[in-house]
Parts: structure tokens; sequence; C-alpha cells
């Protein structure tokens, strides 16, 4: 079993570094969810792990790490889910989403390049 730290576990992801601006101004950076830590997420959402649109916002809040240089722990109950939450704010939440549809746009594009090349 892995004894690191959540902020070791920050540094070896390839999101590590990426930091994104939300609408408040704040630096979120940005971590690749560990496969236990969404595992305790959807426990601890028991009935609401079955709904889309909490199972996409909780993986969501897996992927920040950090804001404004404060760790942003995984949680690991439906109290600290709502906290986390509420923590990110819509703000994190756009911010996020933009990134992701940004990372889905430019790897559509170099299919696209790679198709024309053949």
């Amino acid at each position: 079993m892995e004894n690191r730290k959540p902020s070791e576990k920050i540094l070896d992801n390839p999101y590590d570094g990426k930091e994104i601006i939300d609408e408040k101004n704040r630096v979120l950076k940005l971590r690749k969810p560990d496969i236990l830590d969404l595992y305790d997420l959807m426990s601890a959402l028991g009935d609401d792990a079955k709904n889309p649109t909490c199972q996409a916002m909780a993986m969501n809040v897996l992927y920040i790490g950090m804001i404004e240089g404060q760790l942003v722990a995984s949680p690991k109950s439906y109290a600290e889910f709502r906290a986390t939450l509420k923590r990110i704010g819509n703000e994190g939440m756009k911010a996020l989403a933009d990134y992701m549809e940004s990372l889905d746009h430019d790897s559509s594009k170099k299919g696209q390049i790679e198709k024309a090349k053949k």
C-alpha cells in the first residue's frame, strides 16, 4: 500500500502543474484522479452515484488538486463532497469544464490531421 501524502500524489500525474484560472481569478491546479479516490467518493455518494449529473460533478471534483495553493483533499464522505463542491463553486467547475472541452477539441483536431495525412 502506498504511504504518500495526497500532495505527493499530485506531483506524479500528467496534470501536475497545469493551472487554470476561474472567473474569480483563482488559480486551480489539476491532478489526475486516483482510482481509489473515485471508488471512495462513489461509495460515499450512495444512491446519488446513480445520477449521471452527480457522477460527472463528483469526477470533476477529483480533478481539482489545489485552489490558490491550498490542497483540495479527495472527499471521502458525502459531507466532505458537498463541502468540496461548495469550495470549488460554479466558477471552478466551469473553468475545469472549459479546460476539459479544450482537451477534447485538441484531441479531435489531431485525429483529423492524422486522418488527412493517410
